[in-house]
Parts: structure tokens; C-alpha cells; sequence
């Protein structure tokens, strides 16, 4: 059974109990009063970041193109903002051992394909740990992801134009980016290089440059105008399309993302088996609701579901939806 696994903000959580969620985020932003002239009602009540993002990027037929610009602007310096917060708390973030390393190892040794919509490394530094303790097995953050890459080292010459090789696995799908992806920032970035960190001291090298950093919006046509980021997606797509069994781990299926729900109600497999691992039991309605008759299993217990995917048992003892 081909697994494919499905990552929200919930999945690093469990990894990382410090690692913030949206809501968290949004909080935090209001708390700092960031850009608060152009706080819309909505996100004055629900602190909602991924909708307040929307609203920034979303150019209004009433609107003046001085304050849409604005508007602009206060989107890109979130990002940064954003950018920021995660790393930091990713900085902090050391892989453990038992069943979450487990996990990671068992993930290696099927070949296992992951998209995930997490800005952090977390998912690659456990990948990395496994390996460790995998006889002749080794990881490449740059080589698994699936998404022609550039290291950022060639910017002082010494490294050479690189593409993620094909049939490597782990595949790694980052849909909304990544905190080590670096581009120009600019509105329309079509043609351009998207540079990868290598863990070296190279901030020097992209200094000049905007983290890759792609929000949860209703609408993500800006980001989309560059070859790179349309054959990430077009490739998750074509994963989804060929998967039996999807596990959606820590992954709510918010309505602001409509983009990523859209396409998991359209693309993926008709007979494809769906696992949803979440604490919140709206989320289990909110998926059947979406996704439509299927084999469900849920868990929500993260520790749960861990125990019976390490040991071979979790199709015996799935909960129905």
C-alpha cells in the first residue's frame, strides 16, 4: 500500500511543543500591534491570519492602488515576520528518540512520500537523525525535495545549478515553502532561481534575498507566476492522484486555505483509504464532509497513531468515520 502523508501545522506541533500554530501567530501579531492600521474587522475578531493574509493580497475593486501597495507591503513583511518566529523556535527543535524516531526511520524504509504545508525543518532534521541509525542509508535535505532548487553557495561561484534527481526518496513536497527556500521577494518572480540553504554560514549570500515563505490564503496567484513553485504543486498533484491511502496528520482542512483543500477534494485517489490524525473532532466531520464516502481510519492521539504505524497495525484497529 503506497502511503502518502499529508502534514499540517499540527504535525510539528506534536514534533515541537513550542512550534506555534497560525492562531498562535496571529495572536502574537495583534499582541505586537503589527501593522495595525490595517487590521480588517475579521481579523480584529478572530485573529485569524490565514483570512488577514487573503486580505492583503487580494487587490478590492474599491480599493486605491496607493492602498493596495500598502497592503502589499504589510503582506511581505509578515511573511518576514512569520519567517522569523519559526525559525527561531525551529533553531530550538532536537529530534528524540522511541516511537517518533521510529517513525521517521520506518518513513525511510519505505521510500514514503510526504507533502507538507510547514515552513520548518523539523521533518528534515528527524529525517536526518534517522538516518543516522540506518546502516547505509543517508539524507539530503536539498536532494528530496521535490523542487528544482539552486544551493545558495553558487552565488560566490563555488557551487553549480542544481535540480532535485528523480526516484529519490523521500520525496519532500513543501507547498507553502520553506524557511531555508530564499527567492527575490518580489511580486512576480517568474523566471527566477529559488535558492536553498545548505546549514553552512552562508547569510552573506542571501542577504539580499526574501524567504520563500508561501501563507494559507484564499488565493495564491502570485506565488504561483514562477516554473519552480507550479511543478512543486502540479508534482503533489500527480501523488495524490496515484496514492491508495492518504494520513493526514495534523491537518485541519481550514476553509481559508481553499487552494490546498481544493485540491485534495479533486485530485486525490477515488479509492484511496484516508487516515486523519487530530485531536479535534470537527476536523474528522470537516474531512468526511469534503472528501466524500471513503475507508476512514482516526486517531486523536498523535502518540496513537504512532504506536500502531511503527508496529505494522494500523488498518486492524482504525476508528471509523
Amino acid at each position: 500500500m503506497a502511503n502518502l502523508f499529508f502534514l499540517g501545522a499540527g504535525f510539528s506541533k506534536y514534533l515541537h511543543s513550542n512550534m506555534p500554530l497560525m492562531l498562535d501567530l496571529g495572536r502574537g501579531i495583534q499582541e505586537e500591534q503589527y501593522h495595525a492600521d490595517l487590521y480588517n474587522e475579521d481579523f480584529k475578531r478572530s485573529k485569524n491570519i490565514e483570512s488577514f493574509m487573503s486580505y492583503l493580497n487580494e487587490e478590492l475593486p474599491y480599493e486605491k492602488e496607493s492602498q493596495y501597495l500598502r497592503k502589499m507591503a504589510a503582506a511581505k513583511d509578515l511573511s518576514r515576520h512569520i519567517w522569523e518566529v519559526i525559525s527561531a523556535h525551529d533553531a530550538k527543535y532536537r529530534p528524540t528518540d522511541g516511537n517518533k524516531h521510529r517513525f521517521f526511520c520506518k518513513l525511510l524504509t519505505e521510500n514514503s512520500s510526504v507533502i507538507t504545508l510547514n515552513y520548518d525543518l523539523l521533518l528534515e532534521k528527524s529525517f536526518e537523525s534517522a538516518a543516522k541509525s540506518l546502516p547505509g542509508r543517508t539524507f539530503s535535505q536539498k536532494r528530496s525535495y521535490v523542487m528544482p532548487l539552486t544551493p545558495i553557495i553558487s552565488r560566490d561561484g563555488s557551487g553549480m545549478f542544481s535540480t532535485s534527481p528523480p526516484n529519490l526518496k523521500p520525496k519532500i513536497y513543501k507547498l507553502h515553502g520553506s524557511i531555508n527556500w530564499f527567492y527575490s521577494g518580489k511580486f512576480s518572480y517568474y523566471g527566477e532561481q529559488i535558492y536553498v540553504r545548505e546549514g553552512i554560514d552562508d547569510s552573506h549570500l542571501w542577504a539580499d534575498k526574501a524567504p520563500l515563505i508561501i501563507p494559507p490564503t484564499f488565493s495564491k496567484s502570485s506565488y504561483f507566476n514562477n516554473e519552480s513553485v507550479r511543478f512543486l504543486w502540479n508534482s503533489a498533484y500527480i501523488e495524490l492522484m496515484k496514492c491508495t491511502q492518504l494520513v493526514l496528520f495534523g491537518y485541519s482542512m481550514p476553509e481559508s486555505d481553499s487552494v490546498v483543500k481544493t485540491m485534495l477534494e479533486n485530485c486525490l485517489n477515488k479509492e484511496a483509504k484516508v487516515v486523519v490524525v487530530n485531536p479535534d473532532e470537527s476536523v474528522r466531520v470537516r474531512v468526511a464532509r469534503s472528501l466524500g464516502e471513503r475507508n476512514y481510519s482516526y486517531f486523536s492521539s498523535g502518540d496513537e497513531f504512532l504506536e500502531r504505524y511503527v508496529t505494522g497495525k494500523l488498518l486492524q484497529e482504525g476508528a471509523g468515520i
